[in-house]
């Protein structure tokens, strides 16, 4: 499926119908699509989701969001805290609780960053290739990754 938003902030979507029961959604500033799913966020920092995908029985907890990424895989809300709540089918290598200061993030089926205030970036992958490159990076902050 597709899902979009107008510069209205209202919601589109196309496809797999349970994905897009959002459609219609208004005062959207982002929208995620995953395999099965579609999630938007508020312009007020609230959630509306349809179908299903990682974390989405969590949701219902969450308000002000500041930011928020999906894959496949993971979830990751970012709240008006500055911190990172992170849910993934593997969770054991996903150690972002002790970022902070976070102002965006970004994920994918087997990562997650986070940019902080200072522009550092933090990330977690489950790639031991990729850890050694991002630990070569100054402008990087890593947490250690378990295989």
């Amino acid at each position: 499926h597709i899902v979009g938003v107008d510069s209205n902030g209202r919601v589109y979507c196309t496809g797999n119908d349970e994905a897009c029961a959002i459609e219609g959604t208004r005062n959207v500033t982002k929208v995620f699509a995953t395999k099965n799913a579609s999630i938007a966020l508020s312009d007020v920092g609230t959630l509306s989701y349809s179908g299903t995908f990682i974390g989405s029985s969590y949701l219902k907890d969450f308000n002000n969001i500041i930011d928020i990424a999906s894959s496949d895989n993971i979830l990751a809300i970012l709240n008006d805290k500055h911190m990172l709540n992170v849910f993934s089918k593997n969770g054991s290598y996903l150690k972002s609780e002790t970022w902070t200061d976070l102002v965006d993030v970004a994920c994918g089926n087997d990562f997650v960053a986070a940019l902080d205030s200072y522009g550092k970036v933090n990330i977690e992958i489950d790639s031991d290739e990729y850890e050694q490159e991002v630990k070569s990076h100054d402008r990087f902050r890593h947490s250690s990754g378990s295989n």
